[in-house]
């Protein structure tokens, strides 16, 4: 390769002739692979994101908790991934709703409750709760209340203590007006 390629450098092995005309171009290669985006996001992550929001939420981050859902939203809109969008737009409503921002809160929980599957029962409850939660912080607590019955029917019906226990938290947080774990 050193005659075809015009290199003439006596310490340079044939190992390293070979590399040569190549290198010139991995700076070339480097500078195009970092200006493109990062590669998507796994489903992992993005269900992790759920998870974030939960633990700000426990602590009263509401602002956490919007950002999270409006920097993941895109990405789920896109890849359709619909259980977990409609997790996070229901966090994002109960945020808007801690804050006050009942509009927000409102236009959020319709996107949820467009995007919900149909026959999945878990986003289902958690519409159900987060509809509940939203309507009590309005003010409108008689509706909350039957709201959050039929959430905590649906879970009971289907065995799930988990969102049993978080629906009987947000409920108990609603009536006492102090933030709470979604």
């Amino acid at each position: 390769f050193q005659a075809e390629d015009g290199i003439r450098d006596s310490s340079v092995t044939g190992v390293q002739t070979c590399a040569l005309p190549i290198s010139k171009y991995l700076d070339a290669c480097a500078a195009v692979i970092a200006s493109q985006e990062v590669p998507a996001r796994s489903w992992y992550d993005l269900a992790h994101q759920v998870t974030r929001c939960a633990v700000l939420a426990q602590f009263g981050d509401w602002e956490g908790v919007i950002d999270i859902a409006r920097t993941a939203d895109p990405e789920l809109e896109r890849r359709q991934f619909r259980s977990l969008r409609t997790a996070l737009l229901c966090a994002s409503a109960r945020a808007h709703a801690r804050l006050g921002d009942h509009a927000k809160a409102e236009s959020r929980l319709s996107l949820a409750t467009r995007v919900c599957p149909r026959g999945a029962v878990d986003p289902q409850i958690v519409l159900e709760s987060t509809t509940a939660t939203c309507l009590t912080l309005r003010g409108d607590a008689t509706r909350g209340a039957a709201h959050f019955d039929r959430a905590l029917s649906s879970a009971r019906a289907i065995g799930h203590r988990l969102h049993e226990h978080h629906i009987l938290r947000e409920q108990d947080a609603c009536r006492q007006g102090a933030p709470s774990a979604p």
